[in-house]
């Protein structure tokens, strides 16, 4: 039996894989943060995002508003660092990387997984 955590809204970020929008947490964003630095974004960027969210007024969580603003912002700095295509999926990658073990234990995405196959 499954207990599911209440959500205030469902996070649907599209350019992000529906694993990591199903298992994303707060507390996943330490694990995000230092790769910003490896690609060559200074570490005020979390400070900038912090500021962007508050002065937005946005009443979703700060996890899908997280997924949303590195999605539509930070992805393209990224891009725009390492010389690709404006739509490479370089923030998707990130969090797949940075999220490796948190994707491979979940129980729910295993679940998910069996069910897929």
């Amino acid at each position: 039996m499954f207990i599911f955590e209440p959500m205030d809204k469902p996070i649907r970020v599209e350019g992000i894989d529906i694993d990591i929008q199903l298992v994303f947490r707060k507390e996943h964003i330490e694990l995000v943060l230092p790769h910003f630095q490896r690609v060559g974004l200074p570490s005020r960027v979390l400070d900038d995002m912090i500021d962007a969210f508050i002065k937005s007024g946005e009443t979703v969580s700060y996890e899908r508003w997280f997924l949303e603003y590195g999605q539509r912002i930070i992805n393209p700095l990224m891009n725009q660092k390492l010389s690709r295509a404006k739509d490479h999926p370089t923030f998707n990658n990130l969090l797949k990387h940075a999220l490796k073990e948190v994707l491979e234990s979940d129980v729910l995405l295993k679940q998910f997984k069996k069910f897929q196959k």
